[in-house]
């Protein structure tokens, strides 16, 4: 018996949850269950009483737990007496940050290294990218964070591709890109910056990256003044002094305020930040660090293929923008999409599976059967028209989704049709931890709200072991909408989302997955003529307009497709496609 599964046993008895106790010790419900189950076939005796989601300990559990806890503080006591007896000599990690990205960024890997490695101790360094970098020649740093290498490092530094980052302004009421809702770099032409640091800072490399891209627009940045810290460029902000630039997303830990707004430069406008160290590693600890980085993560081996001029993850952006150049609410706004799946599943009573979902499942079963498949894990499973199939497949399913109705609309489905191998975790996919593991990741049509689908797939891509399948519906434009356009001149608004942004991500990754393309349809069917015009023209920007000077020739193409019907109604049959694509997890990805 080891010490996982003592522990995950004494946090399911104390929290009384077995999702509550994976959330404690940072793993996947399915790891604890899997451990829980391991510990009571080993004692031959049923620790919990399990009903449905919920679990009881039971009258041996519980005498177990008290004895566990007895050895376990004497465990904890003897580890404390044993630092007595410590070496003094512990190996220290130096590492240079210049932004609090930086920092956040390393610090996961850092807290799960110190767990394998307790001798080793780690400090931070914050400075100018320069000044780091000359104590990383010095030696006085272990590794840093820095921006585009140039050419003179490169003989005897080492650079590694970390994590990308927006650029940041922040600007004043007074400013006229307060109202804005889009900054291209275009409009620093004539903006007043503050930059953060020394004086002279644009020479220095934190803002290199910017001011290559200044240049590349053709203009060179004006620099009203400089800030020693965050504050002061944030007072000098509010009194109109200019527009703070910072080059990482600070969105996410700066507050926005009356007299101040955040904006990030749009379009393909981002930070590559780099993980440095000296080529001649000194030291076993170093390496150690660096190897366990590589293989936890994959992504620093990751070279992205550049023979496809398009970055399709930026186009991938572009395709979930609304007619006016927005991301809808949901897609912007968690709350705003709990606040859908609130009142969506306060309708749905009883579990059906779509007429397609059948059909696609009958390729996902496909996909699985000649692999031995213990546990899946499912992305965004809404009304489960794929979840209680799933299950059947595999010993356990966990559902990740952010909406808590979901999740309770899931377990008592499972529970009516008698699943019991459901499990949950209540997540934004992409707030997951990264430490989960299963055979499986799937996802369909749950992509609409991963902005950054690249870091979507390539946590599949991670947390896999055996296969990944992402799928998606897509319908375009139909045939009656492309007649509308042609003939008439409708602008049609349709969905720009399609599987082929997934296959060239993935490509660009250098992921090569495999693409199966399914023929689905499904009827359309309106009361009346006046419901199928209306819902056709729905889709039409310009339908006042056209319904006004056309309204004849509109009810003449449509009539074409949708056929009258003894009962009164309108119908058309609709043949649109599904799509799945999936790959064996490459873990230099």
């Amino acid at each position: 018996m080891n010490l996982n599964k003592i522990q995950y046993f004494l946090s399911s008895v104390e929290e009384q949850s077995f999702t509550k106790a994976a959330r404690k010790h940072y793993v996947t419900q399915v790891a604890v269950t899997q451990q829980i189950a391991s510990m009571e076939k080993e004692l031959d005796m049923e620790l919990f009483m399990r009903t449905g989601n919920r679990i009881k300990v039971t009258e041996a559990g519980q005498f177990l737990y008290e004895e566990m806890k007895k050895i376990m503080a004497q465990y904890q006591f003897a580890l404390e007496q044993l630092q007595e007896y410590r070496d003094d000599g512990r190996q220290e990690l130096k590492i240079g940050i210049g932004t609090l990205g930086d920092y956040e960024w390393i610090l996961p890997f850092l807290t799960r290294f110190q767990e394998k490695h307790p001798d080793m101790e780690y400090t931070f360094v914050t400075g100018e990218t320069e000044e780091l970098t000359e104590q990383l020649k010095c030696g006085k740093l272990s590794l840093l964070f820095s921006g585009e290498p140039d050419g003179k490092d490169m003989e005897f530094l080492e650079f590694l591709p970390a994590y990308t980052t927006k650029i940041s302004l922040v600007v004043s009421a007074k400013s006229p890109l307060f109202t804005k809702k889009e900054l291209s770099i275009g409009d620093c032409m004539e903006l007043p910056l503050i930059l953060i640091g020394a004086g002279e800072q644009e020479r220095n490399r934190t803002y290199q990256d910017f001011y290559q891209l200044c240049r590349d627009t053709g203009f060179i940045p004006q620099v009203a003044c400089h800030a020693e810290n965050s504050m002061e460029a944030m007072m000098k902000v509010d009194l109109g002094l200019g527009c703070a630039l910072y080059m990482e997303d600070v969105s996410g830990f700066l507050a926005e305020h009356p007299r101040r707004r955040i904006l990030k430069l749009n379009g393909p406008v981002s930070v590559r930040k780099y993980l440095v160290y000296r080529r001649h590693m000194p030291g076993f600890l170093l390496d150690e660090f660096i190897t366990s980085l590589l293989r936890e993560t994959g992504r620093l081996y990751a070279v992205d293929r550049v023979d496809l001029k398009s970055d399709f993850s930026i186009l991938w952006k572009e395709a979930l923008k609304q007619e006016d150049g927005t991301y809808s609410r949901r897609l912007s706004d968690d709350q705003a999409e709990k606040e859908f799946w609130h009142h969506f599943m306060e309708k749905k009573s009883v579990y059906q599976q779509d007429e397609w979902a059948c059909v696609m499942m009958k390729e996902v079963k496909n996909l699985l059967k000649s692999r031995q498949v213990h546990t899946i894990m499912e992305i965004g499973p809404g009304w489960g028209n794929f979840t209680m199939e799933l299950a059947d497949c595999c010993d356990t399913l966990t559902c990740v989704d952010i909406s808590e109705d979901v999740l309770r609309y899931i377990d008592r489905a499972a529970q009516e049709l008698g699943k019991k191998n459901i499990f949950s975790i209540c997540s934004k996919w992409e707030n997951m931890s990264g430490n989960e593991n299963c055979d499986v990741v799937f996802g369909y049509n749950c992509f609409y709200r991963m902005l950054e689908l690249k870091e979507c797939l390539r946590m599949m891509n991670r947390i896999a072991a055996s296969l990944c399948i992402v799928g998606m519906s897509a319908d375009g434009m139909t045939p009656y909408d492309l007649e509308l356009k042609t003939a008439l001149g409708a602008k049609i608004v349709y969905d720009k989302k399609d599987y082929i942004h997934f296959v060239n991500i993935l490509y660009q990754m250098g992921i090569d997955a495999n693409v199966k393309v399914v023929p689905l349809e499904k009827e359309l069917v309106y009361s009346g003529w006046a419901e199928t015009v209306r819902s056709v023209m729905a889709r039409v920007r310009n339908k006042d307009e056209l319904l006004k000077t056309h309204g004849a020739e509109v009810d003449q193409i449509l009539k074409k497709y949708f056929h009258p019907m003894a009962d009164g109604t309108y119908r058309y049959r609709l043949h649109y496609r599904g799509t799945l694509v999936y790959w064996e997890p490459e873990k230099s990805a």
